[in-house]
C-alpha cells in the first residue's frame, strides 16, 4: 500500500455523510418502519467499523508501524 491508497481510503470514509443524508431523507419521508430504521442504522454502523479498521491498516502499513514496520520483533530477517 502506498500514500495513494491512504488517500482513498479517507476519502472514502466520508462516506457515511451521504449514507446518514440518505437514511435522514427516508425517515422524514416516512419511508423506513421502526424496524427498518434500526437495521439500516446498525448495518451503517458496522459498515463505517470494517472501513475503518481497513483505514487505519493503510495507516500502518504506509507509515511501517506495528507489524509493518522492517524493525518488528519477531520478524524474519
Amino acid at each position: 500500500m502506498d500514500r495513494f491508497d491512504l488517500e482513498d481510503q479517507i476519502m472514502k470514509s466520508d462516506n457515511i455523510s451521504d449514507e446518514l443524508e440518505m437514511i435522514a431523507c427516508a425517515v422524514l419521508e416516512r419511508q423506513l418502519t421502526e424496524d427498518e430504521l434500526s437495521n439500516a442504522l446498525i448495518g451503517l454502523a458496522t459498515v463505517h467499523r470494517i472501513r475503518t479498521k481497513h483505514l487505519f491498516e493503510c495507516f500502518k502499513s504506509v507509515l511501517e508501524l506495528d507489524e509493518y514496520s522492517p524493525n518488528f520483533y519477531g520478524s524474519e530477517k
